[in-house]
């Protein structure tokens, strides 16, 4: 009898809503990203991975090269360095897809990965949505 109950289980799969998992759903203002937008996007989104990378790399050298810090301090600030920097990565550059093109672009705008002449290529609209994105919000 156990095992019967443990196969319909088997065969429905669990579905958790967001709620039940103590997250918000996504914001209702979601924008869908314009088509010349997006082809703007796809082609510079390896040029501001590249960058950034370059970034990380530098910062990397500056923790290794620190001298007035001993060895271990030396690898755990790198290690920690690392593991904040790939969250960031993580959040600017994983799985672009259009439902998320906004918010990745928000990403690499406030992280300043983009020239002015780049940033400027894409629509007014998608340009304001970003902005308003970018700033954070004023606590009242």
């Amino acid at each position: 009898m156990v095992s019967r109950t443990l196969k319909v289980w088997r065969k429905r799969p669990l579905r958790l809503s967001l709620r039940m998992l103590g997250r918000s759903p996504p914001p209702a203002s979601h924008m869908a990203i314009f088509e010349p937008d997006w082809k703007h996007l796809r082609s510079l989104h390896p040029l501001a991975l590249e960058r950034f990378c370059e970034r990380v790399l530098a910062e990397c050298t500056a923790a290794i090269q620190d001298e007035s810090l001993s060895p271990h301090a030396r690898y755990l600030q790198l290690y920690e360095l690392i593991r904040e920097r790939d969250r960031t990565i993580a959040s600017a550059f994983d799985g672009l897809r259009r439902s998320t093109a906004i918010e990745q672009l928000a990403d690499m705008h406030r992280l300043k990965l983009l020239s002015e002449d780049e940033f400027d290529r894409f629509s007014a609209e998608t340009r304001a949505e970003v902005l308003r994105i970018s700033v954070p919000a004023l606590d009242t």
